[in-house]
């Protein structure tokens, strides 16, 4: 009598439990947004680094009894391109979002639209983001840059004599961010020649004597508007 009680109990148990799953409040996804709504890219010269964009991933979540919240998914849904010849995009990661032109392919430039995509499960099947539009434009087309980022920033040199490769990342009208460490109309400058010298064309800093100066990148589009950006350094 005892064993079949005890049996009774572990198949209450095992018919409760699905049940009580069931009953979870967990938020479901029920749609994604992505952006920038819109990207223009221009293409770089065959060798050069072509552009890119970064994109982002908003999740949208409703359960019952809740207000609806929102996510940053970027890093979990699977992103797509669906002219790979054009753009591609990174799927998971530290560069989970990240959409860089394809370029040469062949000796042949690649030019056009492609679109940006973002899925995730949902409880009914995949949800599927807004559709974003890449486009990539040739060389003659103009997209000035209006704003560089130095990157470390700051920074502290290990010692007289250290060297530190510094990287100029510049942002165009349209968004796109470019790498334009050395590229043709970069210059580099110290603030102080005492503490720190930099390579004009490379950005390569060297430390020189104790102090605390800034490197500067200076970059100046094809209609003489000029970008700049600093990074703060010191000499131990």
């Amino acid at each position: 009598m005892r064993g079949r009680f005890c049996l009774s109990v572990l198949l209450c148990a095992g018919i409760l439990l699905p049940l009580v799953s069931c009953n979870s409040n967990d938020p479901s996804l029920t749609s994604i947004v992505i952006s920038p709504s819109s990207v223009t890219i221009q293409l770089a010269p065959p060798g050069a680094a072509q552009g890119y964009s970064q994109f982002t991933a908003i999740g949208y979540y409703t359960h019952p009894g809740h207000s609806a919240e929102t996510r940053d998914i970027t890093s979990t849904v699977s992103w797509a391109s669906s002219g790979t010849q054009l753009a591609t995009i990174v799927t998971g990661g530290t560069n989970a979002g990240l959409a860089t032109v394809t370029g040469w392919v062949g000796g042949e430039a690649w030019t056009g639209n492609t679109t940006i995509t973002a899925s995730a499960p949902g409880f009914n099947g995949d949800i599927v983001s807004n559709q974003v539009t890449l486009t990539v434009t040739d060389s003659s087309t103009t997209d000035d840059v209006i704003s560089i980022a130095v990157t470390p920033n700051p920074y502290t040199f290990t010692a007289i004599n250290a060297t530190n490769p510094f990287t100029a990342i510049g942002t165009t009208q349209t968004g796109v961010q470019e790498n334009l460490t050395t590229a043709s109309g970069m210059a580099w400058t110290s603030g102080n020649l005492s503490f720190v010298t930099i390579g004009l064309n490379t950005g390569l800093g060297t430390a020189v004597g104790a102090g605390s100066t800034s490197v500067t990148a200076t970059y100046t589009n094809s209609d003489g508007t000029t970008a700049k950006g600093s990074a703060i350094v010191t000499v131990p």
